[in-house]
C-alpha cells in the first residue's frame, strides 16, 4: 500500500516538501516546547486529588509529519486538480505535540480533565471530547479516551519556537496542543493496535482476522477494567465506616448496620440479590 506522499501528485509535492523542510529545522525548539508542557502538567497533577502514573508526550517525527500534510481532499469542483487537506500545517495541525496522561481507573480521567482545565492562567481548554481508540471503518471496537485540545498563553518555549519558525511575525506564546487522557489498559491496548496495524512493515499480511482479535481483547480488558473500577467502589465504601469524622460518625440504626455489612458479605453464587444483599446468614 503506497504512503501518502508516494501518491501524492507531482503538482502538490513541491508545497509539501518546503513545509517538511521548515519542520525539520524548527523540530528541535518545538522538542522543547513538549518537554515544557509536560514539565507543567506533571507539576499540576502532583499531590492533587488523582495522581496519573505516569504523563508522556511525543514531538511528531518528520516522517510523519510528511505523511499527514500529504493528505489530499476530493476537488472543489468535479474534474478539478488534488487539494491538500493541510496547506497551512503550522496554523491547523494541533498534534505536532501529543501528551498523554495515563491514569489507573475510568472515573479518574474526569478528574484529571477537570483539574487541567480549571488552571486557566496556564492552557486554555478549547476542545473536550470523548473519542473512540479504533476504527468504525475497519469494524474494531476500542477504547475511548478524553481528548483536551490545549492553548498554552504566553509560554517562553512556545515564543521561541514562534520565532525559529517566523522571526517576522511577533511572537505571542500561544500555541495549540493534543493531550489524552486514558486508563493504563486503554494505553497498553492502543499502543498494541497502533503498532501493528500502522507501523506493520508489510500491509499487506493485515486481514480481518486481526480486526476480530483486538476486538476481543478490548472487551476482555474493559471487563477487567470494570471489575478493578468495582473493587475500588466498594474498598471505598468500606473504608469511609472507619472515619470517624464522615460515615463513621453516623449513628447505628438497623438500615445503617444493613449497609456496612452488604458490602462485606460474600455474594450468593457470585452475584448479589436484587436489593443489594448477598449469601443468606446460616
Amino acid at each position: 500500500m503506497p504512503s501518502n506522499w508516494d501518491s501524492l501528485d507531482i503538482s502538490l509535492r513541491e508545497s509539501v516538501q518546503e513545509n517538511v523542510e521548515i519542520y525539520e529545522r524548527v523540530r528541535p525548539a518545538l522538542k522543547l516546547v513538549t518537554k515544557d508542557v509536560l514539565h507543567i502538567l506533571r507539576d499540576m497533577l502532583k499531590d492533587t486529588e488523582v495522581t496519573p502514573l505516569f504523563v508522556t508526550g511525543r514531538t511528531q517525527s518528520v516522517e510523519s509529519f510528511r505523511e499527514k500534510i500529504s493528505r489530499i481532499e476530493e476537488p472543489l469542483e468535479p474534474g478539478g486538480p488534488p487539494v491538500l487537506k493541510f496547506p497551512d500545517p503550522f496554523r491547523t495541525l494541533n498534534d505536532m505535540v501529543g501528551v498523554r496522561v495515563i491514569t489507573k481507573l475510568p472515573t479518574e480521567n474526569a478528574l484529571v480533565a477537570n483539574i487541567i482545565k480549571r488552571q486557566r492562567q496556564v492552557f486554555d481548554c478549547r476542545g473536550d471530547r470523548e473519542k473512540d481508540i479504533g476504527s468504525i471503518e475497519s469494524g474494531t471496537y476500542g477504547y475511548s479516551s478524553r481528548h483536551l485540545i490545549l492553548r498554552t498563553i504566553q509560554n517562553e518555549a512556545v515564543k521561541n519556537y514562534q520565532q525559529a519558525v517566523n522571526p517576522e511575525i511577533p511572537a505571542n506564546g500561544s500555541y495549540f496542543f493534543e493531550c489524552q487522557i486514558r486508563t493504563v489498559f486503554a494505553h497498553a491496548w492502543s499502543e498494541i493496535e497502533h503498532d501493528i496495524r500502522f507501523k506493520a512493515e508489510d500491509p499487506r499480511a493485515w486481514t480481518p482476522h486481526f480486526d476480530r482479535q483486538f476486538t476481543a481483547t478490548a472487551a476482555m480488558l474493559e471487563t477487567v477494567e470494570s471489575a478493578f473500577a468495582d473493587l475500588h467502589e466498594r474498598y471505598e465504601e468500606v473504608r469511609s465506616y472507619w472515619d470517624v469524622e464522615g460515615e463513621g460518625a453516623a449513628q447505628p440504626t438497623p438500615n445503617r448496620i444493613r449497609d456496612v455489612w452488604r458490602p462485606l458479605r460474600p455474594p450468593r453464587d457470585g452475584k448479589a440479590d436484587e436489593d443489594g444483599g448477598g449469601a443468606d446468614e446460616p
